[in-house]
């Protein structure tokens, strides 16, 4: 289990030219586990809304990432909530847009960035 400097080091080294600010909303953090929640802005403006739970047994146990547009429409939400039993991917799940809902493979921060970097580099906003 990574802490979370860890992981935000990791993002910004792989993401950081993608990312224009980070704002930690919660943070709870032990030896045992961590718990946290961020608003990242990325250079279209749009936000990534993210949460996350862990610890060292179990890794990560819960997530949600909930991309936003800048008038706050939902693009795609990546989450693992255990409420959509007919998907092939349960828990594992992603919202697009409305009420669609998809099998997720995307199932940590660093995957879902990379999913996003696909979007915001091929409009050569990179």
């Amino acid at each position: 289990m990574k802490d979370i400097s860890e992981l935000l080091a990791q993002l910004t080294a792989e993401f950081g030219h993608l990312i224009k600010n980070i704002s930690i909303v919660e943070l709870n953090e032990t030896e045992t586990s961590f718990y946290f929640k961020a608003i990242f802005t990325l250079i279209d403006r749009s936000t990534l809304r993210v949460a996350e739970s862990a610890n060292p047994e179990k890794g990560l146990t819960r997530y949600s990432y909930y991309w936003l547009t800048t008038d706050g429409d939902l693009v795609i939400g990546w989450d693992n909530a255990p409420h959509h039993k007919k998907i092939n991917t349960y828990p594992h799940h992603k919202h697009l847009g409305g009420r669609k809902i998809e099998p997720s493979i995307e199932r940590d921060l660093l995957s879902v960035m990379s999913y996003i970097s696909k979007y915001l580099t091929k409009d050569g906003l990179d």
